[in-house]
């Protein structure tokens, strides 16, 4: 873009490109957070160098969730819900800056739907409006993880059950051997300790390991209640915060007529 630019400006001149009066504008995505049909856009911005350079910033947003430059729908599956808050706060108050930072929005009163309040607010409106995809997407990570962790145990179990086999196996193989010759009663008497220290200690690992499977599980159902959690509390604290804030607005003692009917169209 840069590129095209100068070479246009070379051969028509900078008064005529002023002329024109081209302004440039960012359209962005954000799926997991406003939906998969939803963008947001900045406003005009008449600067290319500007406009490059918030391109730039974003760019790096995304690039923090992109596997192999393409940022697929298994989010999930790569990054925390922590992160995914993260890269989201990151990114609206990047958007704020970009679309109330600007020349043409620098001195506009909080009540104004170009104030950063206002911003905020409708950015706050996408992510909630897209609040049961969101769970949507956390219920059927939360089954994957858990087919997952039966088909690890099922894993667990054939193997341990042909470990079995082949102790049984080889635990007959060596009686034949042993019928074969004639024992002394103390070698008798040791084989079988043997036997059955052999046997007490297969039963230990057998029960560590099940054990050891009963606390992964439970580790990830904590791991998952945790998250839940979260969300449950920031989305709480998100409502309580709007509710107090309209509340604080249309209690305060200079409110208007007017100021009621804008509320009301917005």
């Amino acid at each position: 873009m840069r590129r095209a630019w100068v070479e246009t400006e070379s051969e028509v001149g900078v008064e005529a490109m002023e002329d024109l009066g081209l302004k440039f504008f960012l359209s962005l995505r954000k799926s997991y957070w406003i939906g998969r049909h939803m963008k947001v856009t900045t406003p005009r911005i008449a600067c290319l160098e500007t406009a490059l350079a918030y391109r730039r910033r974003f760019a790096e947003l995304q690039q923090a969730l992109s596997h192999r430059g393409v940022v697929s729908p298994g989010l999930l599956n790569r990054l925390s819900i922590a992160d995914l808050e993260d890269n989201w706060h990151r990114f609206s108050a990047l958007y704020i800056e970009a679309c109330c930072g600007l020349g043409e929005t620098q001195n506009i009163d909080a009540s104004s739907p170009k104030s950063k309040e206002a911003v905020a607010k409708r950015l706050a409106t996408l992510v909630e409006a897209n609040s049961a995809e969101r769970e949507k997407q956390l219920r059927a990570w939360n089954c994957r993880q858990m087919l997952l962790e039966e088909r690890l145990q099922r894993q667990a179990a054939r193997k341990e059950r042909a470990a079995l086999l082949r102790n049984r196996r080889a635990m007959s193989r060596e009686d034949r051997n042993k019928a074969r010759h004639q024992k002394l009663p103390s070698e008798l008497v040791k084989n079988l300790v043997r036997r059955w220290e052999r046997l007490q200690s297969q039963r230990r690992r057998r029960e560590a390991a099940v054990l050891q499977q009963e606390r992964a599980k439970q580790r990830a159902a904590a791991r998952v209640e945790l998250k839940q959690r979260a969300a449950a509390r920031v989305e709480l604290r998100r409502c309580r915060m709007e509710r107090e804030e309209r509340w604080r607005w249309l209690n305060r003692p200079d409110l208007t007529m007017a100021d009621l009917l804008g509320q009301r169209g917005l």
